[in-house]
């Protein structure tokens, strides 16, 4: 990339930039169609796990904080309800970023095949990007 930048200047990081905000959107339709309700449930496992940690370090009444559910008898069908719904937004936002981050192998080198391609195009209808070659000497 480094190289790239001296040679091409900021029109590399674009055509990163533009690849990264294509890649993104692919990332999460694969994040949808792994499954809602499959990602839901790991995520609902995870957040319980860590609310049992929570309480066992911070000795606070669980049904205070949770509304009383648990002695009214609605906490399971509760618990059963988050599974069924899938998970959150949020969580696969954050499941699709780190796909994306972790393709980071193919962006760069894809990258490095397109930039002097684009640059090239530019350079054709009268952009003035990067390093020009030097003309040889008459």
């Amino acid at each position: 990339m480094k190289t790239l930048s001296r040679e091409y200047g900021w029109s590399a990081l674009g055509v990163y930039l533009a690849l990264s905000a294509l890649d993104f959107p692919f990332c999460f339709a694969a994040v949808r169609l792994f499954g809602v309700e499959r990602i839901g449930y790991y995520e609902h496992v995870i957040v319980e796990e860590a609310k049992k940690l929570f309480y066992s370090v911070v000795p606070i009444e669980r049904a205070t904080i949770e509304g009383e559910t648990d002695a009214a008898g609605g906490g399971a069908e509760a618990g059963e309800k988050l599974t069924d719904e899938g998970a959150s937004i949020w969580t696969q936002l954050a499941i699709a970023y780190a796909v994306h981050k972790s393709f980071i192998f193919f962006r760069v080198p894809l990258t490095a095949a397109v930039t002097p391609k684009v640059v090239k195009t530019l350079r054709s209808w009268g952009w003035n990007i990067g390093k020009k070659t030097p003309k040889a000497a008459k």
